[in-house]
């Protein structure tokens, strides 16, 4: 399965369904489910849905923790836009940087 790395504590948000947005700098292609990894030193906390890459508009502030609008180059980035959110748990996958592949055998063991 693909998976990202969040920092906490949006990583958190995305696993209780309270942020269905991730703000990225880069467009992605991808769509379908996708592990959320709290980075440094979390581990697994959720699959979810990517359904949408859009641009970044005023109304995703809400939708993504509320830290998007203090910032004005946030207008060149892209909304990756999650639902259908399962929480897992497990400390033996770590984050790292873009996305990257885990085995699927750790995604059982972590409760998907």
């Amino acid at each position: 399965m693909r998976a990202l790395s969040v920092r906490e504590p949006w990583a958190g948000l995305i696993a209780s369904g309270q942020k269905t947005v991730e703000i990225r700098s880069r467009r992605t292609l991808y769509r379908g489910e996708l592990l959320i990894c709290a980075s440094r030193g979390g581990g697994a906390v959720a699959i979810v849905d990517l359904f949408d890459c859009r641009r970044f508009v005023a109304d995703d502030d809400e939708r993504s923790g509320g830290v998007w609008t203090r910032h004005p180059e946030c207008r060149e980035h892209f909304a990756w836009c999650i639902r259908l959110v399962r929480r897992v748990s497990s400390d033996v996958i770590k984050g790292r940087l873009g996305f990257y592949d885990v085995p699927n055998d750790l995604i059982r063991a972590a409760g998907a």
